[in-house]
């Protein structure tokens, strides 16, 4: 014998390797534990110190309060349609709101840009383009102008899936985004559209958060029609008809399958009410929840009163060289008018104009009161 201690045994040395083997299971365990609590906390909006979440770089992992925002919409939307049917407030714009800007951006003032239509399709989306356009203004509309060589729409979707700033990754140096919405479903084909590919993304639905972040200052452009004219257009527009394609998407309060029968008008027309009232809502209440954006609604048949607003917020042509020469202002011949109307009967259009000077009628009623 040495002196020196005898060696352990092999059933020893096991048994040791076995300990160590499950202990370093259990602190790895309780690591991922840790780490996925805490990503549930940031999903949620909270942090581990219980604060809200930071406002950072936009992911689509994080829902920014959108689930709360847009059913908190749909509550208030049924509460008013339930209360004043088609007279609730959700279905006509505040234009007395809107007058209220002419003082606040008077002489060189200028509500700020980018400008960001928030509005429906066919709901006078052509009528801000082409207005924009012909003041100087670097616009965009569907796919026209676009820089980002498809829909605008569906590159923000894919830029903040990344973690990218969607306005300075597919409108970089824009001025006014005017219609950004997109309404392809998978496997149907259209115009400029791939089937294979999902193209269902309103961004003023589903990224009011990330716009906020990256243009806090923009202006939202809300141009209102008749509801039941604007459902009629979207019934009988582009060669797959939009409103089959609204029923095929999936957007925040029109799921899937909604409207449920479209050969049901009563039943068309109360959830396509409802969905409308609900995204009026949203961006007002945004709005109202950031009052750093401003609000512009204007109402798409009363040309003057229309025309008031935006010449009184907008005076001036612009160029290149940021000079300015003052607009015409006459309807007849200047930058405001409606524009892409949808005419497809001749009893349509009669119906559609009878229609229209009704709403007129009691629009002009409404803001005397």
């Amino acid at each position: 014998m040495t002196g020196n201690k005898p060696s352990s045994r092999p059933v020893d040395r096991y048994y040791s390797k076995v300990c160590c083997c499950l202990v370093g299971i259990l602190l790895i365990s309780s690591a991922n534990l840790f780490f996925f609590l805490e990503h549930n906390k940031h999903l949620n909006g909270t942090t581990s110190e219980g604060g809200a979440v930071s406002e950072g770089p936009s992911t689509h992992m994080i829902d920014h309060g959108k689930t709360k925002r847009w059913n908190r919409a749909m509550v208030e939307a049924k509460e008013m349609l339930a209360a004043h049917g088609e007279e609730a407030e959700c279905l006509h714009p505040k234009v007395q709101e809107s007058k209220k800007l002419l003082k606040q951006f008077q002489g060189n003032r200028r509500p700020s840009k980018p400008y960001l239509n928030m509005g429906f399709p066919k709901c006078g989306s052509s009528t801000l383009f082409d207005f924009f356009a012909c003041l100087g203004y670097r616009a965009t509309h569907f796919t026209n102008n676009s820089l980002a060589g498809d829909f605008e729409g569906i590159c923000m979707r894919d830029a903040v899936a990344n973690g990218l700033r969607p306005l300075e990754t597919c409108a970089r140096g824009v001025d006014a985004i005017l219609q950004m919405d997109v309404e392809y479903p998978l496997g149907i084909d259209g115009y400029f559209h791939k089937p294979f590919r999902d193209e269902c993304f309103f961004p003023q639905f589903s990224l009011l958060e990330e716009l906020h972040q990256e243009a806090p200052a923009s202006t939202f452009l809300l141009t209102f029609r008749p509801i039941h004219d604007w459902i009629t257009s979207i019934s009988g527009w582009g060669s797959t008809v939009m409103l089959n394609r609204f029923q095929l998407c999936d957007f925040p309060n029109l799921p899937r399958g909604i409207p449920t029968d479209l050969g049901n008008k009563t039943q068309v027309v109360g959830q396509m009410t409802e969905f409308w009232c609900s995204h009026v809502q949203h961006v007002r209440n945004f709005v109202k929840e950031y009052p750093s954006h401003t609000l512009i609604e204007t109402s798409l048949y009363d040309n003057l009163q229309s025309a008031q607003i935006m010449y009184g917020l907008f005076p001036t042509k612009v160029d290149a060289n940021n000079t300015s020469e003052p607009i015409t202002t006459e309807l007849s011949n200047g930058c405001w008018g409606h524009s892409n109307e949808n005419r497809p009967k001749q009893w349509l259009r009669r119906r559609k104009g009878k229609q229209g000077r009704n709403w007129l009628q009691k629009e002009q009623q409404r803001q005397q009161e």
